[in-house]
């Protein structure tokens, strides 16, 4: 396993849902607790089992099975409102970050198993457990978020480091108040006798800006212009604040999962062009 594939992966034993923690269901009639205890729990989402509870059929989304009591209608083994293959994402060794992703680019929630060889009984199907998209704002989400811009913040400056053999000339490429808060950083460094460089005080916005505005450093990394760089680059600081900021939700929607997306695909490319030069 290469470095740049560990890092992305997703700690999904921590992420997803565990089966005996959620609130599952059989075919059958709609029953009222069972809906009751879904919408108490915020629970949008559940599991299927088969009529003997042996194993996981399907995923019941709740305003699907509120629908079908108010019809007076019961649940289906059948019924492909619950069967929907997207539903189930095999775990498989390890999963990346860019895969969950993409795989929720198209559902709201799934169920992660894994596939075993049971020998002579065949493959046996493990169920991890339930994955919502609101789930995606968890702890190991945003730690291997973290993970991936810290690789590519370190590229970056080492990037710059390597180009300009004067401070002075990248600093220039940044506005006036950042100027005076990366030299002052860089003075009073100095002072307390750690004399680091001034890089060390900027920040990824002001690393993506510096590269950015180089064409050299474009053309090396091979951007086509600086447009195509920003428009994927621009992305990483809000990223990264709602990584660093718990509170600040990553993703309230479809269209979050999309840039979310888009913006890991971006940084996974970034840092490939960075270790090739």
């Amino acid at each position: 396993m290469n470095d740049f594939y560990r890092m992305s992966i997703v700690d999904i034993d921590n992420l997803c849902i565990p089966i005996n923690k959620c609130v599952c269901i059989k075919p059958g009639d709609i029953k009222i607790d069972i809906l009751n205890l879904l919408e108490n729990n915020a629970f949008d989402f559940a599991p299927v089992l088969d009529s003997n509870e042996n194993y996981i059929i399907g995923l019941a989304e709740r305003i699907y099975l509120k629908k079908l009591l108010n019809e007076n209608k019961t649940l289906s083994n059948k019924d492909p409102n619950i069967s929907d293959e997207k539903h189930f994402i095999e775990l498989g060794s390890n999963i990346t970050i860019d895969y969950l992703l993409e795989k929720f680019l198209d559902i709201d929630a799934a169920i992660i198993y894994s596939e075993m060889d049971g020998e002579k009984y065949g493959s046996i199907l493990s169920v991890k457990g339930l994955l919502t998209i609101s789930d995606l704002n968890r702890h190991p989400i945003r730690s291997t978020l973290y993970g991936l811009i810290s690789v590519l913040e370190s590229g970056l400056a080492k990037l710059i480091k390597n180009y300009f053999s004067d401070h002075w000339d990248w600093i220039a490429k940044l506005n006036e108040e950042n100027q005076v808060r990366i030299i002052g950083y860089w003075e009073l460094s100095k002072r307390k006798g750690v004399d680091i460089g001034p890089l060390e005080a900027a920040m990824l916005s002001q690393l993506i800006q510096i590269i950015s505005k180089t064409k050299e450093l474009m053309d090396q990394l091979g951007y086509r212009s600086r447009t195509e760089f920003d428009k994927g680059a621009g992305k990483i600081p809000d990223i990264r604040n709602c990584v660093m900021h718990p509170v600040r939700p990553l993703i309230l929607d479809k269209k979050d999962v999309k840039k979310l997306y888009e913006t890991v695909i971006f940084i996974q490319d970034l840092i490939k062009r960075i270790n090739d030069n």
